[in-house]
Formats: structure tokens, C-alpha cells, sequence
């Protein structure tokens, strides 16, 4: 899900998300200046994808797609490269869609997402990820307390 606003979030936090990670297309002053009803995350590392296919784009470049995990789409990353020579992977997803992410990586600097009020930061590159908790001047974790409903 895709949040934009603390009016989405609060919508969220209803009907039972606890913790939500943000759109990475806000710009770090909107992510500041939005009510966090909830724990969030931002992603600050990694290339973002771009497009999700129906079709597998890495059978036409290679042939012969099988859509069962053995054809030649299954041997992993393919890269299409634009005009001016950037590539960009395309990775291979369940049932033989493929994503296709960014040439270049997005990287934030500490000092760019410290005051965000953003309690986890999202690692993301290619088809893998981790989750890190931030921290304090301190090294202490900054975690912000979920409300939950009595039962």
C-alpha cells in the first residue's frame, strides 16, 4: 500500500497496519511534516522499481519462456539498455512477470532522513532488502509505541 499523507496513514492504522512505509516519490520535508499515526519506514537505499510486466520481457530478449521456472527467463538478471547506454535490471517474479528497476541506485545520506520522524529505514536492492532500526545520538533504538485495542 502506498502512503501519501497522514490522512492515509490514520485510515491505515483503522483498519489495523501498524507499521507503514512510505512512498519513496515524497520529498524528505513532506515525510518531516506528516502526521505519523504509526511506525513507519523509508526506503533510503537501493534501485526502485520502475514497472511491473504481465508479459516476460526476459524470454523475448533470450528466448523461450516456460512459466515454469526452468525456461531461459529463469537464469537470473537481464538488463535492458537505453539509448544513451544506461541498464537496467529486470528481474524475474513469480509466474514469469518481471520487474524492471532503475539504472541508477538511490542512496540517501544519514543527515538527509534524520529528522523525518521515521522510526525504520528500508534497504532495498534488487530482489533483496533488510530492515534497520534507527538510533539515538545515544546508539539507543528509537522506537515509537504502537497503540493497540483491548481485546
Amino acid at each position: 500500500l502506498n502512503a501519501w499523507n497522514g490522512e492515509a496513514m490514520e485510515t491505515l492504522r483503522q483498519i489495523g497496519v501498524a507499521r507503514q512505509t512510505l512512498s519513496y516519490e515524497l520529498r524528505l520535508p513532506q515525510i518531516r511534516d506528516m502526521h505519523k499515526p504509526m511506525q513507519t519506514e523509508l526506503i533510503v537505499c537501493g534501485r526502485l522499481p520502475l514497472m511491473i510486466t504481465e508479459n516476460c520481457m526476459i524470454a523475448g530478449k533470450k528466448g523461450g519462456c516456460r512459466r515454469d521456472g526452468r525456461g531461459a527467463c529463469a537464469k537470473g538478471v537481464c538488463y535492458l539498455t537505453d539509448r544513451m547506454g544506461a541498464k537496467f535490471p529486470v528481474f524475474r517474479e513469480e509466474h514469469c512477470r518481471n520487474t524492471l528497476y532503475n539504472s541508477q541506485p538511490l542512496y540517501l545520506e544519514p543527515e538527509e532522513y534524520r529528522q523525518t520522524g521515521v522510526t525504520y529505514l528500508f534497504h532495498y536492492n534488487g530482489n533483496a532488502a533488510g530492515l534497520t532500526v534507527l538510533v539515538d545520538a545515544n546508539g539507543k533504538p528509537v522506537i515509537s509505541s504502537v497503540p493497540r485495542e483491548e481485546d
